[in-house]
């Protein structure tokens, strides 16, 4: 009779009900009660028993009890994976992803753009160089950056000069490509990129690091004048492994001893080619021309930062930019790349 009534009630109200909970049922108490409930919860039954048949029947209770300790595991087990899954795909590095290829148009487009851009450049420039030269005419005072920003439009004016013959001559455009390839210092510092200026400061570091050879020629060929050859060779040696290999800083004592042993003029003017091309590169002047050339170039190129340092030591280091420092101190043979500022900031002020 009692199966009757439950069959009915699920039947009149679509819900599913338990098969195991009426199979233990074979005598069912009269306290039991059907309590309705919405049946749209996910996570509820469409019917609920009462604590008492809970009671009366532990086969019953032992079962539900099983059902939802297996849907909550599973719905911890799906859960995990999901999120699983969704730090995987966070974690998964981006230089997995392939770049796509450029196109031929879509290099051309780049650096059309690139060299627009340097082209207005180089006008705004032209524009300020002649604000300058105006107030220089009319007995005004330039600034250390403003001399260099003078100094600077007037090299890439100078640069453009050879253009106008890939201009007049016809036909001679064409070539320009290839001039540009094979002389890539015949553009204005305004069409150099990021990557490029890069390369130079690398390919300058590695120049300077050969410097090493070029001293221990020096001194094996001139010698100290006025001491002992072997001692001060050694000292030189010790002082030189102390600046290059540990990296610490040289004091202001050690630096003018090591000065002492050198003549400018006469080391200067007994140097060979060879050492004097390596010098031209050090200092990063082009090694073209005779050997009285060469030495007039490192002279004036040494009268320029003797010039320079007054002026910084007039308005400060602390004036400088980043990029200005960095520029400082690699027109000065100090170690640029990779360098802190505050460390370039000490090795300025020391030099």
């Amino acid at each position: 009779m009692y199966k009757a009534i439950h069959t009915s009630a699920t039947r009149q109200l679509g819900l599913r009900t338990n098969a195991v909970a009426f199979r233990h049922l074979s005598r069912p108490s009269p306290a039991i009660r059907l309590v309705l409930i919405r049946p749209n919860v996910a996570s509820q039954r469409g019917l609920h028993l009462h604590r008492e048949l809970l009671r009366s029947d532990p086969k019953l209770s032992k079962a539900l009890l099983n059902e939802e300790k297996e849907t909550a595991t599973s719905r911890a087990a799906a859960l995990v994976k999901e999120q699983q899954a969704k730090a995987a795909a966070n974690a998964a590095p981006s230089s997995t992803a392939i770049k796509p290829k450029k196109t031929l148009w879509q290099k051309v487009k780049e650096e059309a753009v690139h060299y627009w851009h340097g082209t207005q450049l180089l006008g705004l420039e032209i524009r300020i160089s002649s604000k300058l030269t105006w107030k220089l005419l009319h007995g005004g005072n330039l600034t250390r950056r403003e001399h260099r920003q003078l100094r600077r439009t007037t090299s890439d004016l100078v640069r453009l000069v050879p253009f106008l013959f890939f201009i007049v001559v016809p036909f001679m455009e064409l070539l320009l490509p290839v001039a540009l390839k094979l002389f890539p210092n015949m553009l204005p510092s305004t069409y150099e990129s990021k990557s490029q200026e890069e390369k130079k400061k690398i390919s300058l570091l590695k120049v300077r690091l050969e410097m090493a050879k070029f001293l221990q020629e020096t001194i094996s060929e001139s010698g100290f004048p006025g001491s002992d050859h072997e001692k001060a060779a050694k000292e030189f040696a010790d002082f030189f492994r102390k600046i290059r290999i540990t990296g610490e800083q040289a004091s202001t004592e050690d630096l003018l001893n090591v000065a002492r042993r050198f003549e400018d003029e006469l080391t200067l003017d007994n140097l060979s080619r060879p050492q004097l091309v390596s010098m031209c590169r050090y200092m990063n002047i082009n090694a073209f021309g005779t050997d009285n050339f060469l030495r007039f170039q490192i002279r004036s190129r040494m009268r320029q930062i003797k010039a320079d340092d007054k002026a910084i030591q007039q308005e400060g280091i602390d004036s400088l930019t980043i990029q200005e420092l960095q520029n400082a101190c690699a027109s000065r043979g100090i170690r640029s790349v990779g360098t802190s500022p505050g460390r370039l900031r000490d090795e300025l002020a020391q030099w």
